[in-house]
């Protein structure tokens, strides 16, 4: 497979049928629920990496803005059954809910999607493009790691609490 094909099978958002291939989850007393902390969609069978505090039994979370500085600020929290999370944390409801909030062109259609992955190859490969277009990227990236450092935090907090 080219680099090409890759990146365009990697950024295609269109099958939204994706089932749930991979949860990580630690568990917070606070709220007696298992938080989910990373998901991904894709073939293969569930694969569950949960921390050792994870209860069985005891219902996932996907924080929101209730939970305050720990939770997603633009969605509220949404609990998912622990036997069966895939059911209703699909890649559909993930899409719309998470990923086109920072990424509007992920839900925009067809032609402007299609649009956004050319205007990406001819940035990502340095042949084309405005210093505007490296300027977006760099904060991307910046706000990608203001992301990973609460994230970090996050869970450095709620594993804190665990130890009490």
């Amino acid at each position: 497979m080219s680099p090409d094909e890759y990146m365009g099978k990697l950024m295609d958002y269109k099958n939204e049928s994706k089932p749930l291939n991979y949860l990580s989850a630690l568990y917070t007393n606070i709220t007696c629920q298992n938080v989910i902390m990373e998901v991904g969609f894709g073939s293969g069978r569930l694969r569950l990496n949960h921390h050792i505090s994870v209860v069985p039994g005891a219902p996932y979370v996907l924080a929101g803005r209730d939970m305050g500085p720990y939770g997603i600020p633009h969605i509220d929290s949404r609990t998912f059954e622990w036997a069966n999370p895939g059911k209703d944390l699909t890649f559909h409801w993930f899409k719309h809910n998470i990923m086109c909030r920072d990424n509007a062109w992920i839900c925009e259609d067809d032609n402007r999607d299609s649009k956004k992955k050319k205007d990406y190859a001819k940035s990502s490969d340095g042949s084309s493009g405005s210093g505007s277009q490296k300027g977006s990227k760099l904060s991307g990236s910046k706000k990608n790691r203001r992301k990973n450092k609460a994230r970090n935090e996050f869970r450095r907090r709620l594993l804190s609490n665990l130890e009490k």
